[in-house]
């Protein structure tokens, strides 16, 4: 299964800068979102893994390429000690805030300490090395959305026009598997199938038969070859991807999937997912615009506080970079069926982790809301970019009504946004129907959970989300079930990502659903107006 190809190596994030060596964040290279005490982190033997800081080398290099790799490059180290042994890492590439390096297969597992010396200077910090923690390659780079996978013994890329089929073998790249058993500074000549390691793929949930788990030919970077399960998931151009290795799960990824005999993949035009067309255009153009209408009634049920009721209308317009719109559109987007899983660690003061950037567009000093006889007016307010809603924060008392109904949004238009309008529906009678049972007691994770509703409008969608936190940061979910199927079950291979709740967070789950019509008005690439009714219920994971 080695196979001599390029491979997609560590992406790079910038923090600003300060006067002191420092250690901040210990992650694996492909699977940068996570952290310390959450269920997917894990700095594995033989993995390779940045260390982002400050003042970690006084130069930049480029990624290192001539073998034997080097363990001092630009007089920069990097030691691992645990138990007494201590091992010296072998570097990939060095900068003044990243250092890239292999953790030796040969480092014990257990907890102990990194040390990086730049040219005299060190910084220290803990670091916990265990055996195996695998990070998926994606093909953002930085660990969300759509997986960088290739048809099993071929150069060809998985994507939306060259879906996977069932039964098709796929590999997937990344770090962590495992152990190597070897020189880790030279090319790899020889398949090593780390066949100790419990390793499993899952497929829109559905376990899928794991061909190969172990080396490629490039030190410290592994491919896991799967064949994709014929059945117990839906189809989709963004059909969620986990690995689990030794217990521990991976980032969580997309792939298109497709029946058998159909390699363009699909999604229902419910869900207004962006078709491979779409893409290409904002590709072409550079960047995307949107405008995002939302008017909806949210009942709240937490405990320790009265249930109540919150009827809310905004609107926004904003653009996208075509890099930070490749970030945005991956982090949340899953075709029916899918689940996406959101990971935010807590970081120390001072660090500053990555972010989506957009720029908000002026759409005129407010809009107007019209529907069941009523009106609104829809302020600009200015607090963390240009947002409209009730000066309130939240619609006049029976402004929605009880039997849902058609609301449009007018705007005379901005600087920044001609004048449009935008009708939708706020849906009547749905209902969260197994709320209260799934509340009386904490949700097992390694169980999953089954949620069921009543009167969803056809031909529309029913979003299920659920967070969870604990010292060590948090986790969301979101999944995506069709309004008629009335029932959907959140696996395992999602919750576990999430981690067990504790205090001071408020766990919980919400159940939408949602009306999606589209709207023009120049320059919006998209404008998508949403009524919705949501229910949002404090839940316990353990």
């Amino acid at each position: 299964m080695v196979r001599a190809v390029t491979p997609f190596l560590l992406a790079l994030y910038a923090l600003p800068a300060f006067s002191a060596m420092r250690i901040d964040q210990i992650l694996n290279n492909y699977n940068p979102t996570t952290g310390p005490g959450l269920p997917n982190y894990a700095i594995a033997q033989g993995s390779i893994t940045i260390v982002k800081g400050l003042e970690l080398s006084d130069r930049s290099t480029g990624l290192q390429t001539t073998y034997p790799l080097p363990k001092t490059l630009e007089g920069v180290t990097v030691e691992i000690t645990i138990g007494g042994t201590t091992e010296t890492c072998i570097l990939y590439y060095v900068l003044p805030q990243q250092v890239a390096f292999i953790v030796p297969s040969k480092t014990p597992v257990g907890t102990g300490t990194i040390k990086i010396t730049n040219n005299g200077k060190v910084a220290t910090a803990p670091v916990t090395i265990v055996k195996s923690g695998f990070g998926i390659l994606t093909l953002n780079g930085a660990g969300t959305g759509r997986v960088a996978a290739f048809f099993g013994g071929t150069a060809n890329f998985v994507l939306s026009d060259s879906a996977a089929n069932a039964d098709d073998l796929i590999t997937l790249w990344g770090t962590g598997v495992g152990p190597f058993n070897g020189d880790e500074t030279v090319l790899n000549t020889a398949a090593q199938d780390y066949t100790s390691i419990d390793t499993k793929v899952y497929v829109g949930g559905a376990p899928a038969q794991v061909i190969y788990r172990g080396a490629s030919a490039y030190p410290g970077l592994n491919q896991v070859t799967f064949k994709v399960p014929s059945a117990g998931y839906t189809p989709g151009c963004y059909v969620s991807l986990l690995v689990v290795t030794n217990g521990v799960p991976s980032n969580m990824a997309t792939i298109p999937v497709q029946a058998k005999g159909n390699r363009v993949c699909s999604d229902s035009p419910a869900q207004n997912l962006f078709t491979k067309e779409q893409l290409d255009a904002i590709q072409a153009k550079g960047g995307v615009t949107f405008g995002v209408l939302n008017v909806g009634r949210s009942t709240f049920t937490y405990p320790g506080v009265p249930s109540y009721v919150a009827d809310s209308a905004t609107g926004v317009y904003y653009t996208y970079d075509l890099s930070n719109f490749n970030l945005y559109s991956t982090s949340q987007t899953t075709s029916f069926g899918s689940c996406s899983v959101t990971v935010s660690p807590k970081v120390a003061a001072g660090v500053v982790l990555p972010t989506v950037k957009l720029t908000y567009l002026d759409a005129g000093p407010s809009l107007g809301l019209a529907g069941n006889g009523n009106t609104a007016t829809l302020p600009k307010n200015l607090l963390s970019g240009i947002f409209y809603y009730p000066a309130s924060g939240q619609l006049p008392a029976n402004f929605l009504g009880n039997s849902g109904g058609d609301f449009t949004f007018t705007s005379a238009g901005g600087p920044g946004v001609t004048a449009h309008t935008a009708a939708t529906q706020v849906p009547a009678g749905f209902l969260w129907t197994n709320e209260a049972a799934i509340a009386a007691a904490p949700v097992v994770r390694t169980n999953g959970v089954t949620v069921t509703w009543s009167n969803a409008p056809p031909n529309t969608f029913v979003q299920i989300t659920g967070n969870s936190s604990n010292a060590g940061g948090s986790a969301t979910f979101i999944c995506f079930a069709p309004s008629g199927a009335g029932a959907f079950t959140v696996q395992p291979d999602v919750l576990m990502l999430l981690p067990a709740s504790q205090p001071p967070g408020s766990p919980g789950m919400t159940v939408a659903t949602y009306v999606n019509k589209l709207f023009a008005a120049s320059p919006l690439d998209y404008g998508i107006a949403s009524g919705y009714i949501a229910f949002a219920r404090g839940v316990t994971f353990q």
